[in-house]
C-alpha cells in the first residue's frame, strides 16, 4: 500500500526541517559494521543524554547497586524460583488431570449403573 513508505518519508522530512545536520545519521540504513551510529543517534535524540552526555557504567545508580551484590547468588535465586514455579505448575496440572479422570470415571460408573438398572 505504500503507507509506511509515505509515513517514513514524512518523518524524514520533518526531521530534516528540525535539524539538517542529522541527514548524515538518519539517511542511510545502518548495518552491523556501523553499530556506533546507533550510539550517535541515541546521543542526538535522547534529551537527557544530549545535555549530559554519556557516563561510565559505575556512575549509573542501578549499575552500582547491582555490582555490589553477588551476581552468582542472584542467578542462583532466579533459577531456583524458575524451577520452583515450574514444579508448582506441573503439580497443579497433575492434580487437575487426576480430578478430571476421577470425574470421568464417576460419570462412566453412573452410566454403567443406569444401564444395569435398565436391564434388570
Amino acid at each position: 500500500s505504500g503507507y509506511f513508505a509515505r509515513q517514513a518519508a514524512d518523518d524524514y522530512t520533518a526531521l530534516l526541517e528540525i535539524d539538517p545536520s542529522l541527514q548524515a545519521l538518519s539517511g542511510e540504513r545502518i548495518t552491523q559494521q556501523q553499530h556506533s551510529r546507533i550510539d550517535e543517534l541515541v546521543l542526538c535524540f535522547h534529551p537527557r543524554l544530549k545535555a549530559e552526555g554519556p557516563r561510565s557504567y559505575d556512575q549509573y545508580p542501578m549499575c552500582a547497586v547491582y555490582r555490589k551484590r553477588r551476581p552468582f547468588l542472584v542467578v542462583a535465586f532466579v533459577l531456583f524460583a524458575t524451577a520452583k514455579l515450574k514444579t508448582c505448575v506441573r503439580s497443579t496440572q497433575l492434580v487437575q488431570n487426576v480430578q478430571q479422570r476421577n470425574e470421568e470415571l464417576l460419570q462412566a460408573r453412573a452410566a454403567a449403573e443406569r444401564k444395569v438398572r435398565q436391564l434388570a
